[in-house]
């Protein structure tokens, strides 16, 4: 256990990226998606975990009595909801999930677009690294690949 976790970690943490990080994670949050599933699952709601980012959706009616349950399933299996994340959204508020925005009908959301524009500002003065070229790259397909593109 102790080799893998020095060769899986730095600095006593799980790099972000490494493509060891996202297996470990799923084994780790395992037991809290099974917990989850199970409610959301007997109260008609989908959970979506993407790495460390959950999102409940469904009836906003259901949610809200439900957020009590949810939270102290979060507690119990050892976690904390981050202080910039949480909270309860209904259908037509604005909220950003991944980069998208899930308000009403998906598509990029504004913060999101504001650093791709940001981004592409510095490729174009040449002060852009390697990485967020893939990224800009990436989030250039999945634009295109959404709904956002094809309502245009």
């Amino acid at each position: 256990a102790r080799l893998l976790a020095s060769v899986c970690t730095l600095d006593d943490e799980l790099p972000q990226g490494a493509p060891t990080s996202v297996t470990l994670g799923n084994l780790v949050l395992k037991p809290l998606d099974r917990r989850l599933s199970a409610l959301c699952k007997k109260f008609g709601l989908t959970y979506t975990r993407y790495v460390d980012d959950l999102a409940i959706s469904g009836g906003e009616v259901r949610l809200r009595s439900l957020a009590p349950h949810i939270d102290r399933i979060i507690a119990n299996e050892g976690w904390l909801v981050g202080q910039d994340k949480g909270g309860l959204f209904g259908r037509g508020e604005y909220r950003e999930y991944l980069g998208i925005s899930v308000g009403g009908f998906l598509e990029v959301g504004k913060k999101t677009a504001e650093r791709v524009v940001a981004h592409f500002a510095d490729l174009e003065s040449g002060k852009i690294d390697l990485l967020t070229f893939r990224q800009l790259t990436g989030w250039a397909r999945a634009v295109r690949a959404s709904s956002y593109e094809r309502r245009g």
